[in-house]
């Protein structure tokens, strides 16, 4: 009998052994045990440091979604967003919102990432959401970047540029994820403050010229747009060279550290102190060139 997804890890390809009647089934199976987890306390966020590609220093962090089951194990980031993107009930986006601002407020100035869900872009909720996690939690507004998934790119959905615009006005940042070749034009249409590049285009970094040559364009129309650049999955000293000589400013991957606890990532954060965070300004725009650090 089938009980979930096998290889939840993996979660952007269907197996192909399982029909897709079947995959729909287990992604409704996964959704409602994962209500059921959410309410029980056995869903956590887990915190990656953020790193500056040219000092190496940490500048903040990154929430990634964690689900301990019983039965399917550990249900990583990637897997757990697309089975929150496809469940009818609200609670996931927000609670992530929330636990975010909670666990950051108390650390020392430094920003966190989050990831946020399509619908929720395009309900128009989001914005209510974000302002309800900062007041409860006391975090400042520039403390916080959000995350929306790359389908929302080139969206003329009115309540997602309406609400994507009220983050702005109230000085949260708005990052593209998954950000690559031809997208630039997207990306132009939304108010955003950063983009995040597609993990796939790190991977063969720096040999692979093809790869090479994708990024530099895709970082190259990312800061022609005013836009910070944030990569991931980077595992080498190579990549992390390569990257920041196309100034790509800020990164994660297992070069800087891999993703821990909020209590572990707090202590960290508590011995680095102030002097390693970045806030961004209030007043920061996206596609505003000058807004960007130069070149070193």
């Amino acid at each position: 009998m089938f009980h979930g997804i096998p290889h939840v890890t993996d979660p952007n390809r269907q197996h192909p052994a399982i029909p897709a009647a079947l995959q729909a089934s287990g992604l409704r199976r996964m959704d409602a045990d994962m209500q059921r987890a959410l309410t029980a306390g056995h869903i956590s966020l887990a915190y990656q440091p953020r790193s500056c590609l040219r000092t190496g220093q940490s500048v903040g962090w990154e929430a990634q979604p964690r689900w301990e089951d019983p039965v399917r194990g550990t249900v990583l980031s990637s897997a757990f967003m697309r089975v929150a993107e496809a469940s009818p009930t609200p609670a996931i986006g927000a609670w992530m919102l929330e636990q975010a601002c909670q666990d950051v407020a108390s650390w020392p100035a430094t920003q966190v990432l989050v990831p946020v869900l399509a619908r929720q872009v395009l309900s128009g909720l989001l914005a209510a959401q974000v302002e309800a996690a900062l007041e409860q939690s006391g975090l400042q507004p520039e403390r916080l970047d959000v995350q929306i998934p790359v389908t929302l790119a080139g969206t003329d959905s009115i309540e997602a540029l309406l609400s994507l615009s009220a983050l702005r006005d109230l000085g949260v940042g708005v990052v593209l994820g998954g950000f690559g070749p031809g997208l630039s034009n997207a990306a132009q249409r939304l108010p955003l403050t950063g983009v995040r590049l597609q993990r796939p285009l790190i991977r063969g970094l720096p040999g692979n010229t093809a790869q090479a040559a994708a990024v530099q364009a895709s970082i190259g129309a990312a800061r022609e747009l005013g836009l910070a650049v944030i990569a991931a999955g980077i595992e080498t000293e190579e990549q992390r060279a390569f990257l920041s000589g196309t100034l790509c400013q800020d990164g994660t991957g297992t070069l800087f550290g891999t993703p821990v606890q909020a209590d572990a990532a707090g202590s960290a954060a508590m011995r680095r102190g102030k002097a390693c965070g970045r806030v961004r300004s209030a007043s920061a725009s996206g596609h505003d060139p000058a807004a960007l650090p130069a070149p070193p």
